[in-house]
Protein backbone atom coordinates (compact mmCIF):
# COMPACT_ATOMS: atom_id res chain seq x y z
CA UNK A 1 0.00 0.00 0.00
CA UNK A 2 2.70 2.24 0.81
CA UNK A 3 4.59 1.70 -2.40
CA UNK A 4 0.88 2.52 -4.34
CA UNK A 5 0.58 5.89 -2.62
CA UNK A 6 4.50 6.50 -3.48
CA UNK A 7 3.55 5.71 -7.25
CA UNK A 8 0.73 8.05 -6.82
CA UNK A 9 2.24 11.14 -5.36
CA UNK A 10 4.93 10.84 -7.91
CA UNK A 11 1.96 11.23 -11.02
CA UNK A 12 3.62 7.48 -12.47
CA UNK A 13 1.17 6.13 -14.99
CA UNK A 14 -0.28 2.92 -13.64
CA UNK A 15 -0.10 1.30 -16.74
CA UNK A 16 3.56 2.52 -18.69
CA UNK A 17 5.32 3.40 -14.94
CA UNK A 18 5.86 6.78 -16.73
CA UNK A 19 4.91 9.84 -15.42
CA UNK A 20 1.95 11.40 -16.35
CA UNK A 21 1.35 14.47 -18.15
CA UNK A 22 1.24 18.42 -16.52
CA UNK A 23 -2.27 19.11 -17.22
CA UNK A 24 -2.92 21.54 -20.40
CA UNK A 25 0.41 20.52 -22.11
CA UNK A 26 -0.46 17.62 -23.85
CA UNK A 27 0.37 18.29 -27.66
CA UNK A 28 -2.57 19.48 -29.58
CA UNK A 29 -4.43 16.36 -31.11
CA UNK A 30 -4.73 17.01 -35.42
CA UNK A 31 -8.31 18.08 -36.01
CA UNK A 32 -10.60 15.22 -37.38
CA UNK A 33 -12.73 15.13 -40.30
CA UNK A 34 -15.69 18.35 -39.70
CA UNK A 35 -13.50 19.72 -36.70
CA UNK A 36 -12.32 23.06 -36.63
CA UNK A 37 -8.54 23.74 -36.95
CA UNK A 38 -7.11 25.10 -33.34
CA UNK A 39 -3.98 27.50 -34.47
CA UNK A 40 -0.89 26.65 -31.92
CA UNK A 41 1.57 29.16 -30.30
CA UNK A 42 3.80 29.74 -33.71
CA UNK A 43 0.68 30.38 -35.89
CA UNK A 44 -1.09 32.90 -33.16
CA UNK A 45 2.14 34.68 -32.64
CA UNK A 46 2.83 35.04 -36.36
CA UNK A 47 -0.67 36.31 -36.70
CA UNK A 48 0.56 38.71 -34.09
CA UNK A 49 3.28 39.74 -35.32
CA UNK A 50 1.62 40.70 -38.50
CA UNK A 51 -1.75 42.65 -37.14
CA UNK A 52 1.72 44.88 -34.94
CA UNK A 53 3.55 45.43 -38.42
CA UNK A 54 0.36 46.44 -40.27
CA UNK A 55 -0.41 48.59 -37.84
CA UNK A 56 2.94 50.43 -37.38
CA UNK A 57 2.96 50.63 -41.14
CA UNK A 58 -0.03 52.54 -40.83
CA UNK A 59 1.31 55.01 -38.08
CA UNK A 60 3.79 55.42 -39.97
CA UNK A 61 2.19 56.45 -43.42
CA UNK A 62 -0.11 58.83 -41.64
CA UNK A 63 2.79 60.53 -39.79
CA UNK A 64 4.17 60.51 -43.07
CA UNK A 65 1.79 62.39 -44.77
CA UNK A 66 0.58 64.81 -42.12
CA UNK A 67 4.38 65.81 -41.87
CA UNK A 68 4.83 66.70 -45.37
CA UNK A 69 1.31 67.94 -45.86
CA UNK A 70 1.54 72.03 -46.70
CA UNK A 71 -1.46 72.43 -44.83
CA UNK A 72 -0.26 71.29 -41.43
CA UNK A 73 2.78 72.58 -41.94
CA UNK A 74 1.21 76.08 -41.58
CA UNK A 75 -0.51 75.28 -38.86
CA UNK A 76 2.96 74.15 -37.33
CA UNK A 77 4.33 77.47 -38.49
CA UNK A 78 6.76 75.82 -40.27
CA UNK A 79 6.38 77.82 -43.48
CA UNK A 80 8.12 81.37 -43.79
CA UNK A 81 8.45 84.26 -45.97
CA UNK A 82 10.93 82.64 -48.00
CA UNK A 83 9.72 78.84 -48.11
CA UNK A 84 8.94 77.15 -51.49
CA UNK A 85 5.49 76.41 -50.47
CA UNK A 86 5.26 80.30 -49.23
CA UNK A 87 2.36 82.25 -51.32
CA UNK A 88 4.49 85.71 -51.50
CA UNK A 89 6.88 83.41 -54.11
CA UNK A 90 6.42 84.34 -57.81
CA UNK A 91 5.41 80.98 -58.99
CA UNK A 92 3.02 79.90 -56.12
CA UNK A 93 1.28 83.40 -55.93
CA UNK A 94 0.70 82.91 -59.88
CA UNK A 95 -1.37 79.95 -59.20
CA UNK A 96 -3.27 81.06 -56.56
CA UNK A 97 -4.10 84.33 -58.94
CA UNK A 98 -5.64 81.36 -61.39
CA UNK A 99 -7.52 80.19 -58.51
CA UNK A 100 -8.45 82.94 -57.57
CA UNK A 101 -9.97 83.83 -60.85
CA UNK A 102 -11.92 80.61 -61.36
CA UNK A 103 -13.84 81.66 -58.10
CA UNK A 104 -14.95 85.28 -60.28
CA UNK A 105 -17.60 85.09 -62.97
CA UNK A 106 -17.12 87.02 -65.84
CA UNK A 107 -17.70 90.94 -64.63
CA UNK A 108 -17.10 90.30 -61.53
CA UNK A 109 -13.73 92.12 -59.55
CA UNK A 110 -11.79 92.20 -56.54
CA UNK A 111 -12.97 94.21 -53.87
CA UNK A 112 -9.76 93.67 -51.42
CA UNK A 113 -6.91 91.08 -51.70
CA UNK A 114 -4.82 90.65 -48.60
CA UNK A 115 -1.82 88.16 -49.06
CA UNK A 116 0.85 86.12 -46.34
CA UNK A 117 3.11 83.55 -46.84
CA UNK A 118 0.33 80.76 -45.73
CA UNK A 119 -2.77 82.93 -46.66
CA UNK A 120 -5.12 84.87 -49.67
CA UNK A 121 -7.83 86.47 -48.42
CA UNK A 122 -9.83 88.11 -51.13
CA UNK A 123 -13.56 89.88 -51.14
CA UNK A 124 -14.86 89.43 -54.43
CA UNK A 125 -17.61 91.49 -55.74
CA UNK A 126 -19.96 89.21 -58.78
CA UNK A 127 -21.61 90.98 -61.35
CA UNK A 128 -25.01 90.03 -59.00
CA UNK A 129 -23.41 92.50 -56.98
CA UNK A 130 -22.64 89.56 -54.48
CA UNK A 131 -19.52 90.15 -52.12
CA UNK A 132 -17.54 86.69 -51.27
CA UNK A 133 -15.01 86.54 -48.75
CA UNK A 134 -12.75 83.97 -50.75
CA UNK A 135 -9.75 82.29 -48.66
CA UNK A 136 -6.96 80.26 -50.40
CA UNK A 137 -4.36 78.25 -48.49
CA UNK A 138 -0.58 76.32 -49.69
CA UNK A 139 -2.46 73.77 -50.67
CA UNK A 140 -4.48 76.20 -53.00
CA UNK A 141 -7.78 75.08 -51.40
CA UNK A 142 -10.53 77.75 -51.48
CA UNK A 143 -13.31 78.36 -48.95
CA UNK A 144 -16.10 80.88 -49.87
CA UNK A 145 -18.30 82.82 -47.32
CA UNK A 146 -21.07 85.48 -48.18
CA UNK A 147 -20.29 89.17 -47.12
CA UNK A 148 -23.03 90.75 -48.19
CA UNK A 149 -23.02 93.14 -51.13
CA UNK A 150 -21.58 95.38 -53.12
CA UNK A 151 -20.87 97.66 -55.98
CA UNK A 152 -18.23 99.71 -57.66
CA UNK A 153 -15.17 98.81 -58.96
CA UNK A 154 -11.78 96.81 -58.41
CA UNK A 155 -8.94 94.68 -59.15
CA UNK A 156 -8.95 91.91 -61.79
CA UNK A 157 -6.42 89.10 -60.97
CA UNK A 158 -4.71 90.19 -63.95
CA UNK A 159 -3.87 93.21 -62.31
CA UNK A 160 -1.79 92.15 -59.05
CA UNK A 161 1.69 91.37 -60.26
CA UNK A 162 3.07 87.90 -59.04
CA UNK A 163 6.89 89.18 -59.10
CA UNK A 164 6.12 91.89 -56.97
CA UNK A 165 5.68 90.61 -53.55
CA UNK A 166 9.11 89.05 -53.27
CA UNK A 167 10.86 92.24 -55.03
CA UNK A 168 9.16 94.18 -52.09
CA UNK A 169 10.09 92.04 -49.28
CA UNK A 170 13.98 91.88 -51.08
CA UNK A 171 14.22 95.85 -51.23
CA UNK A 172 12.61 95.96 -47.87
CA UNK A 173 15.43 94.19 -46.71
CA UNK A 174 17.85 95.97 -48.29
CA UNK A 175 16.67 100.06 -47.77
CA UNK A 176 15.17 99.55 -44.25
CA UNK A 177 16.62 96.62 -42.82
CA UNK A 178 12.68 95.17 -42.46
CA UNK A 179 13.86 91.20 -42.30
CA UNK A 180 12.14 88.71 -44.23
CA UNK A 181 11.79 85.92 -41.29
CA UNK A 182 9.15 89.34 -39.69
CA UNK A 183 7.00 89.73 -42.58
CA UNK A 184 3.55 89.89 -41.19
CA UNK A 185 0.79 90.69 -44.74
CA UNK A 186 0.66 92.75 -47.43
CA UNK A 187 -2.54 94.42 -49.51
CA UNK A 188 -2.80 95.03 -53.27
CA UNK A 189 -4.88 98.84 -52.95
CA UNK A 190 -6.84 99.61 -56.44
CA UNK A 191 -6.20 103.36 -58.12
CA UNK A 192 -7.68 105.86 -55.91
CA UNK A 193 -7.95 108.25 -58.95
CA UNK A 194 -8.61 107.93 -62.33
CA UNK A 195 -5.28 107.56 -64.81
CA UNK A 196 -3.36 106.07 -60.98
CA UNK A 197 -2.26 102.35 -60.86
CA UNK A 198 -2.84 99.85 -58.34
CA UNK A 199 0.15 99.66 -55.21
CA UNK A 200 1.12 97.85 -52.42
CA UNK A 201 1.05 98.06 -48.54
CA UNK A 202 3.25 96.13 -46.75
CA UNK A 203 3.69 95.54 -43.05
CA UNK A 204 5.94 93.79 -40.69
CA UNK A 205 5.78 92.16 -37.08
CA UNK A 206 9.22 93.78 -35.99
CA UNK A 207 10.36 96.25 -35.60
CA UNK A 208 7.47 97.85 -33.72
CA UNK A 209 7.72 100.93 -35.26
CA UNK A 210 8.60 102.18 -38.66
CA UNK A 211 7.38 98.92 -40.00
CA UNK A 212 5.22 99.74 -42.85
CA UNK A 213 5.93 100.77 -46.25
CA UNK A 214 4.22 101.69 -49.78
CA UNK A 215 5.08 100.06 -52.88
CA UNK A 216 4.34 100.19 -56.79
CA UNK A 217 2.22 98.15 -58.41
CA UNK A 218 4.97 96.00 -60.00
CA UNK A 219 7.11 96.30 -56.25
CA UNK A 220 9.15 99.30 -57.53
CA UNK A 221 9.47 102.52 -55.53
CA UNK A 222 9.62 100.75 -51.76
CA UNK A 223 9.18 103.85 -49.39
CA UNK A 224 8.02 104.02 -45.96
CA UNK A 225 4.25 104.08 -45.41
CA UNK A 226 2.79 107.91 -45.94
CA UNK A 227 5.75 109.25 -47.77
CA UNK A 228 4.51 110.54 -52.03
CA UNK A 229 4.94 108.12 -54.43
CA UNK A 230 7.08 108.53 -57.42
CA UNK A 231 4.10 109.66 -59.97
CA UNK A 232 3.49 112.39 -56.79
CA UNK A 233 7.15 113.19 -56.03
CA UNK A 234 8.21 113.77 -60.05
CA UNK A 235 5.13 116.27 -60.31
CA UNK A 236 6.56 118.24 -57.16
CA UNK A 237 9.72 118.20 -58.20
CA UNK A 238 8.55 120.19 -61.94
CA UNK A 239 6.07 122.36 -60.37
CA UNK A 240 9.05 123.71 -58.07
CA UNK A 241 11.89 123.78 -60.91
CA UNK A 242 8.87 125.22 -62.72
CA UNK A 243 8.43 128.41 -60.06
CA UNK A 244 12.29 128.65 -59.39
CA UNK A 245 12.64 129.09 -63.50
CA UNK A 246 9.89 131.80 -63.37
CA UNK A 247 11.07 133.52 -59.66
CA UNK A 248 14.90 133.86 -61.74
CA UNK A 249 13.36 135.32 -65.29
CA UNK A 250 11.25 137.60 -63.18
CA UNK A 251 14.84 138.84 -61.26
CA UNK A 252 16.17 138.79 -64.98
CA UNK A 253 13.49 141.39 -66.33
CA UNK A 254 13.69 143.64 -63.30
CA UNK A 255 17.65 143.75 -63.67
CA UNK A 256 16.79 144.73 -67.21
CA UNK A 257 14.30 146.95 -66.72
CA UNK A 258 16.12 148.58 -64.20
CA UNK A 259 19.32 149.67 -66.49
CA UNK A 260 16.70 150.57 -69.42
CA UNK A 261 17.38 154.22 -70.36
CA UNK A 262 14.29 154.18 -72.95
CA UNK A 263 11.26 152.94 -73.79
CA UNK A 264 13.01 150.74 -76.08
CA UNK A 265 15.00 149.27 -73.77
CA UNK A 266 12.25 148.67 -71.94
CA UNK A 267 10.15 146.87 -74.14
CA UNK A 268 12.73 144.53 -74.87
CA UNK A 269 13.19 142.86 -71.66
CA UNK A 270 9.69 142.38 -71.97
CA UNK A 271 9.20 138.29 -72.91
Amino acid sequence: MFGREKEMDLGLSAATGRPDPVPGSEPAAAAGPGEPYVPGRAALALFTLAVLAAGAFMFITVEGNAVDDPVKQAQRGEIATNDPLSLVREANLTRALRTLAGEIDEGGYIDSFRLAPTTINAIVVQPSGQRETVTINVAFETTSTDAGTGEGEGLQPSDIDPTAPERIIRVANRKFDLRPQNFDYMVANEPFDEGDESSWTAFWKLPLKDNDISAAADGTDVRPLGTPDAKTRAETKAAQEAASRAQREAAERSQCISRAETPEQIQRCLP
